[in-house]
């Protein structure tokens, strides 16, 4: 929040809430110890949660541990915020997804702790090994890096001199050029540079970046119309979100759906059986021709939505975007937070344990003060 506070609602099976609980929240609570003193939060995109402290260096992580993504080496769930052993560089220095947190120092490059599955530890290694301790990313000692970001089982990503580097399983086209080959360090993304903001999208999904002037382009496998090219098919190359213009500000995608920030207003796209694209309506599964090298030349079904619709009620005042598993969240002006889509675990934080919302509820006790809002799998 706003006067340094951390928290968290939704499921609570592994402590993500970190509440020194395995009680699932409907609406906010507190984090245990972290009333203030926070700088930034991160929603890890599985089960933990970790936030950067006002010193702008220490890293405190709670949640899942089994594969000792909190780096502390215990492989136990931490249901309080504990110490990550790496010192952040500052703001924007964490990333994680799913199984693995990784954090850019000050001097020894990008560090990462947790499963190597998919290659996510960027250090060539390719098999669900669990990390004793962090790990350094092969080639980020000694580099100026920007930006990192990731999402669990498919691209990690930095951004060095406006160029877009990822790795990790490739099965998902991670870098846009179709070809199916696990990268287990990081590769250069061609053909886009100007790079200001980056996300990445989990398995079926895309990688997107925001140029200098606002222009969103993406890459990736999309095929569940997660590039909102308009079209629900796999493709090579770098694509043009369909009619955003260049005026975007903010970009996040999740597992299954993306959302930007447009001149204030909201816009998201992929899929949205469970509302969360935001649209005020709930998409129906229609079968298709798969294409995909995941899902193979199979009949596929999809709620897929393949290009931006707008998000019912924010045409104007949005900051800041979050996509999850099955819902996404905004702060408006004045911080007030708003979500929609699964409400499941009361994912929403509306006092809400189930069923869903196409349009955006407010958070309970989240009118105002809203700093930053990340959403994980069924936390936010």
């Amino acid at each position: 929040t706003t006067t340094g506070g951390a928290m968290c609602w939704g499921k609570n099976t592994a402590g993500q809430i970190g509440d020194n609980s395995t009680t699932d929240r409907m609406i906010p609570v507190d984090v245990s110890g972290l009333t203030s003193g926070v700088a930034d939060l991160y929603s890890i995109g599985g089960a933990q949660n970790c936030a950067l402290l006002s010193d702008l260096s220490t890293i405190k992580c709670w949640g899942e541990n089994e594969k000792n993504s909190i780096g502390d080496n215990s492989f136990v769930n931490q249901p309080i915020p504990i110490a990550h052993p790496v010192r952040a560089s500052g703001r924007g220095a964490l990333i994680g997804g799913g199984t693995r947190i990784c954090i850019l120092t000050a001097s020894e490059g990008l560090k990462c702790s947790g499963s190597d599955i998919a290659a996510g530890l960027g250090n060539d290694l390719t098999y669900d090994n669990p990390a004793i301790g962090p790990v350094v990313v092969s080639g980020t000692v000694g580099i100026t890096i920007e930006a990192v970001r990731s999402v669990s089982g498919s691209a990690t990503c930095y951004i060095r001199d406006g160029l877009p580097y990822c790795w990790g399983n490739k099965i998902f086209n991670l870098l846009g050029d179709n070809v199916t080959t696990t990268h287990p360090t990081p590769q250069l993304v061609s053909g886009i540079s100007s790079v200001t903001q980056i996300a990445t999208g989990a398995p079926t999904g895309g990688s997107f970046g925001i140029r200098t002037g606002g222009e969103l382009k993406a890459w990736g496998q999309g095929s569940i119309a997660h590039l909102g090219n308009n079209s629900i098919y796999p493709v090579s190359g770098l694509q043009s979100v369909y009619g955003l213009g260049a005026n975007v500000t903010k970009v996040a995608s999740g597992p299954t759906a993306a959302c930007a920030v447009v001149g204030g207003a909201v816009k998201c796209w992929g899929e949205n059986g469970d509302g969360q694209l935001g649209g005020n309506y709930i998409s129906t599964a229609t079968s298709f021709l798969s294409t995909s090298p995941a899902l193979g030349y199979l009949e596929a079904h999809s709620t897929a939505v393949s290009a931006p619709v707008s998000v019912s009620g924010i045409s104007e005042g949005a900051t800041s975007v979050a996509v999850g598993l099955s819902s996404s969240c905004a702060i408006l002006n004045k911080g007030a937070l708003k979500c929609w889509g699964s409400q499941a675990g009361g994912l929403l934080g509306d006092n809400t344990i189930a069923g869903t919302s196409p349009v955006p509820v407010q958070v309970s006790g989240l009118s105002s003060g809203v700093a930053g809002v990340g959403v994980g799998f069924r936390n936010a």
